[in-house]
């Protein structure tokens, strides 16, 4: 499932539908209410949206019938904290007019950052009907105006499907997110913001070529974006491109420095590729950066790499206990640190409660007991537990992209 985000709304309002919605008033009215209402969103976009909202209010009491004033308040609402009142006024601005696609959208978008995903779909569904339809009809027109708000939308659409596409895949629903993700690239090629959430989709259901494919438009897009690089770079590892993982996330550390993952990936390439006294120092630093589950791992291999550069670890044998609440990942710790024996180890791993932990315990077991062979002078027998952790198939594992580095040094 892909890590839901925040959406930050812009002012996304078609030019002069604050005119068009004011006809009825007075010419030199009209102009006024115009000028106020681009005052109000310049306010919004600055960040003084108390102000806005003041300005937004007497709009409001002169023609309540300004759908998009209505909208425009809403976004000052919600940026002010005041969830109630931002959905009270999109509310409002679907009472007066129900084909407004864009209080759909707001709405829709402010829903989705309170993680209500089932409601922010239904949103993004009728925003979408309403904007297709919309420029369907436009892009009939004869005047200059409509043409001009036909293209204007077509630029807006595929961050509609973008926006979608991640509820979609926060609901679990896979194909319906990749569907939306894919009409999105189709009608805008270079979105890098889509690019990057069908890598992930397709990262996590190991579709790693397509994955890899996609992280590789991102670089090339969106090269200050440190995602595509340290997520390329993890894939790399995987591939057993050790200093392709490496380039990869050092450059995504060049923009983001303290990003634990990507340190991790930097410190399992160094160990895969032999350079134990870099990866040792990485890895230390990976799990002061993020304490954890995820440090544990990279505290295992770094106790490795100092095995084979100055042998000494007593940061491992102090630490375990902080995982006692992980009864697997304690057990590693313990066999690590010579707290438990192999015999002991396994017996652990077998008791997993379903094939699918089997599997993976099975993985992690054999690798860290091949390399405290490896460590023991037992080539043969490590040779067999690498091997046998390749035989999980845990592909997405960062043991069995370890486990080929160890096989090739034997």
């Amino acid at each position: 499932m892909v890590a839901s985000r925040s959406f930050h709304p812009l002012i996304l309002l078609l030019p002069g539908l604050l005119a068009l919605m004011v006809a009825p008033l007075r010419a030199a009215e009209a102009e006024q209410l115009e000028k106020l209402f681009i005052e109000a969103n310049a306010k919004t976009d600055a960040g003084d949206h108390q102000a806005a909202i003041e300005i937004y209010n007497h709009i409001l009491e002169t023609n309540p019938e300004a759908d998009n004033v209505w909208i425009t308040r809403a976004i000052a609402k919600w940026r002010l904290k005041d969830a109630s009142g931002a959905f009270a006024d999109l509310a409002q601005a679907i009472n007066v007019n129900p084909e407004n696609f864009e209080a759909y959208n707001r709405r829709a978008r402010f829903r989705y950052d309170r993680q209500e995903y089932q409601r922010s779909l239904a949103d993004f569904n009728r925003a979408i009907e309403l904007m297709e339809t919309l420029l369907g009809e436009l892009k009939w027109g004869s005047a200059q105006a409509d043409r001009d708000q036909a293209t204007y939308l077509a630029t807006q659409l595929p961050d509609l499907f973008r926006f979608r596409g991640q509820a979609q895949a926060n609901l679990g629903d896979r194909a319906a997110a990749l569907q939306d993700l894919n009409r999105a690239i189709e009608l805008r090629p270079d979105f890098a913001a889509a690019l990057l959430l069908r890598a992930r989709i397709r990262d996590e259901a190991q579709e790693f070529e397509s994955a890899f494919a996609d992280y590789s438009q991102v670089t090339k897009l969106a090269p200050k974006n440190p995602d595509g690089w340290r997520n390329r770079g993890w894939l790399q590892l995987l591939r057993h491109e050790w200093s392709a993982a490496i380039a990869d996330t050092e450059k995504a550390l060049a923009i983001t420095p303290q990003d634990a993952r990507a340190i991790r990936t930097l410190g399992y390439a160094q160990f895969a590729k032999g350079d134990y006294a870099a990866a040792a120092a990485t890895l230390a630093k990976a799990a002061d950066v993020e304490p954890g589950l995820d440090s544990a791992y990279a505290l295992f291999v770094r106790h490795y790499a100092l095995a084979r550069t100055t042998g000494a670890d007593a940061r491992l044998a102090k630490t375990w206990e902080s995982w006692k609440d992980a009864a697997w990942v304690q057990a590693l710790a313990k066999f690590i640190t010579g707290e438990i024996s192999e015999e002991e180890l396994e017996k652990i791993a077998q008791s997993a409660p379903d094939d699918g932990e089997l599997r993976a315990r099975a993985c992690e077991m054999h690798f860290y007991i091949g390399l405290a062979r490896v460590q023991a002078g037992d080539k043969s027998t490590a040779r067999l537990r690498f091997k046998s952790t390749l035989g999980t198939d845990q592909k997405d594992f960062v043991e069995n992209a370890l486990a080929s580095a160890e096989l090739k040094r034997l």
